[in-house]
């Protein structure tokens, strides 16, 4: 430090006050010269504070505004190419994994393994719908036009099944994604207005999120749990599809929501959301659908194939109205020839039958063995 002034090049005493710049001169001034009285000036010796003269403040604006148009467009620069790069290796890496799959699959064709559901789940098996608008069109005539638009030989297009579904449509299981768009792309392409090819999306699992204080639209409250909940916010499906009050407590509210596999996992083992200032819990809502036609398990009465009524109080072929019956009987437990038949077919909690479907379906939707 200097024995004068910077200012008026005066030597410093016990009288005159000084204070040193913390800036690029690192001179120091007496405080009347800089005019800093000495109310600030114990204010500016506190730690952490600095304080620069007049020259070292135009030249640390000067500085920060250099930095700013040179500096800093060639760091956004910089940091713009290295994303691209990431981006260009992430494809090239998604390629090789898919290549990897589709090889996977050749090679267990090829040593006569069959492929299970759950290993096609594994290797990103994508179902096409191809299905006529025509009515009375049998799934032979739609074969024989897909396989006119799309030659699965010519076109190298990958796939592990090709099922017959009503109304004589045809599901084919795709091997990849890409094997998936080629075959839609192809078969929109060649085949006429009357027919339509789609994608099938496979079930996610749902979630059941109860303690919700407050009723609000379906989207404000997808909109709440994506912001507030990490999970869900990294989660690449998050679907809410309904929002209704619990019957003990009207004021409180509870929602079904359709997530991804791993989103369902976590949130299972984490047991809460939060939704506003409320902390909610999380329970499993993975269940089958019933049909009250025929008492079976996985599709609805209006899809029923069953020419059979089946009454679900009792499992005997008649109307609700001529029933008599006062215990319940589950038609899928007689059947199965399980002891305990004495309740609804749709009790989750009572009925056998539902439990072990319940537990294979789990294993479908999670491609386990």
């Amino acid at each position: 430090m200097e024995n004068s002034c910077g200012h008026c090049h005066l030597a410093f005493s016990r009288l005159k006050p000084s204070i040193a710049c913390d800036g690029f001169c690192q001179h120091s001034y007496h405080i009347f010269c800089v005019g800093v009285v000495t109310e600030v000036l114990k204010v500016i010796k506190t730690p952490g504070l600095f304080w620069y003269c007049v020259e070292c403040t135009e030249r640390k604006k000067n500085y920060e505004e250099w930095y700013k148009t040179n500096f800093e467009e060639r760091v956004n620069k910089l940091v713009t190419n290295v994303f691209d790069l990431f981006s260009e290796a992430q494809s090239k890496l998604m390629v090789k994994v898919e290549e990897k799959l589709e090889s996977s699959v050749d090679c267990r064709v090829a040593s006569g393994q069959s492929l299970s559901y759950a290993n096609a789940v594994r290797n990103n098996i994508v179902n096409v719908l191809v299905k006529t608008k025509n009515a009375g069109q049998s799934n032979t005539e739609t074969k024989l036009k897909i396989y006119q638009a799309v030659n699965p030989v010519d076109s190298s297009i990958r796939f592990s099944q090709v099922k017959h579904v009503k109304d004589g449509g045809l599901l084919i299981k795709c091997n990849s994604f890409t094997n998936a768009v080629k075959l839609m792309s192809l078969a929109s392409q060649h085949l006429s207005d009357e027919y339509e090819v789609r994608e099938i999306k496979r079930n996610n699992p749902r979630l059941k999120i109860v303690g919700i204080s407050e009723s609000m639209s379906l989207d404000e409250l997808h909109s709440n749990l994506i912001a507030q909940n990490i999970v869900l916010k990294n989660s690449s499906e998050c679907k809410v599809l309904k929002l209704w009050p619990t019957k003990k407590s009207p004021g409180v509210f509870q929602a079904i929501v359709d997530v991804d596999n791993p989103t369902y996992l976590k949130l299972l083992e984490r047991g809460h959301v939060l939704v506003n200032f409320d902390s909610c819990k999380v329970y499993d809502a993975v269940d089958l659908k019933v049909c009250f036609k025929c008492c079976g398990l996985n599709h609805y009465a209006e899809f029923c194939k069953s020419d059979r009524q089946v009454f679900v109080k009792c499992s005997q072929r008649h109307m609700i109205s001529e029933c008599s019956e006062q215990v319940l009987k589950c038609n899928n437990c007689v059947n199965a020839r399980y002891p305990d038949v004495h309740h609804a077919a749709w009790d989750s909690s009572e009925c056998k039958f539902y439990k072990d479907k319940l537990i294979e379906y789990k294993k479908i939707l999670f491609g386990n063995e």
